[in-house]
């Protein structure tokens, strides 16, 4: 499909918007699931993201996959300047090929962001943290230590890596997480931390919020952001915002930035019926191989599979779907384009 057939078909189907996310969509996002090895066996996690039942796959795999999403989406109709590669497991640190996957990402021009309960050591971090554009490590209190995570955090900020850590808000060990953010907040030297309200993982996309009590969930929508007292921000090249999603309302032309965190919290995340472009500025790599639009709400059948199937006869997505449900739960999902009609 040619560019001009796609503005066409762009300018017959979107009628004006409210609101939208206003991230460039010269950027393609690709959430690429690994594998399925973890070294946590956390309560909140479904077994698929942490049982070993996809192994690693091999780097001609990976390879071929890299390849052939950066040949797509750099032409028409779609026209991206830049891929950002989202790695994750299980705990993908553990893989391998992980360097190699890396120097192919960034040998195509396009970037490697990360999400990794930060197992490795302090000096495998020191040694191979350089290579990621931005680092999210996932704090989670059954098994995280806050000193481990807080030395990670620091040591990728030393070395001029944009990171933050995402504490998991688990009412069992509610005191925990407090303890451990009180302890990031004095002793951090990395941007930020974000507490996450967790997600209730149901079938084909009907997601729900955790059951906190209401004075949790009062706590959630007055605490999303914590700042180190020592923190450090740390720029990166002109591009998406990796950790944040731009706002603007049409009528009154209002401009924002919000993190999802927030946008949960606030229970802002409602875009039933609104155009959402997951496929065309978003990706999921599915650790089975499926090659998704989206990353929890299975709104089309998967566009094929990077493990089994000739990547050279798959039909890529072009249109944005009408999104059916209440709520998006899904970072990943959030930062697709989305236009009320």
């Amino acid at each position: 499909m040619s560019t001009d057939v796609y503005n066409q078909w762009l300018l017959k189907n979107i009628k004006p918007f409210d609101q939208q996310t206003a991230e460039q969509s010269d950027y393609l996002r690709v959430c690429f699931q690994v594998g399925n090895i973890c070294t946590n066996d956390c309560v909140y996690c479904p077994p698929g993201c942490k049982d070993g039942t996809y192994p690693w796959p091999s780097y001609e795999q990976a390879a071929k996959i890299i390849n052939k999403i950066d040949q797509i989406y750099k032409s028409a109709p779609y026209n991206k300047k830049k891929i950002q590669f989202e790695l994750l497991g299980g705990e993908v640190t553990l893989w391998k090929d992980i360097e190699r996957v890396i120097e192919l990402i960034y040998s195509l021009g396009n970037t490697v962001c990360l999400v990794t309960n930060g197992v490795r050591t302090v000096r495998w971090w020191q040694e191979y943290g350089k290579y990621f554009e931005y680092i999210t490590l996932s704090v989670h209190a059954e098994f995280s230590e806050k000193e481990h995570c807080t030395d990670v955090l620091n040591v990728l900020t030393e070395n001029n890596v944009k990171s933050h850590a995402l504490m998991l808000m688990l009412p069992s060990h509610w005191q925990k997480c407090l303890d451990t953010i009180d302890y990031m907040v004095e002793n951090g030297k990395f941007e930020l931390i974000r507490a996450r309200p967790l997600t209730l993982i149901g079938e084909q996309g009907n997601h729900d919020r955790w059951p906190y009590s209401d004075l949790e969930w009062k706590w959630l929508e007055d605490n999303p952001t914590f700042f180190p007292k020592a923190g450090k921000v740390i720029n990166t090249p002109k591009g998406p915002n990796w950790e944040s999603t731009l706002w603007r309302n049409s009528v009154t032309k209002e401009i924002k930035i919000q993190n999802a965190e927030e946008v949960i919290s606030l229970k802002q995340n409602n875009w039933k019926g609104w155009n959402c472009f997951v496929g065309i500025d978003t990706l999921y790599l599915e650790q089975n191989g499926d090659i998704r639009r989206d990353a929890m709400c299975y709104v089309r059948p998967p566009i094929g599979n990077w493990k089994r199937d000739n990547l050279d006869e798959l039909t890529w997505p072009f249109e944005p779907v009408r999104c059916p449900f209440n709520s998006c739960f899904c970072t990943h999902d959030m930062k697709a384009r989305k236009f009320k009609i």
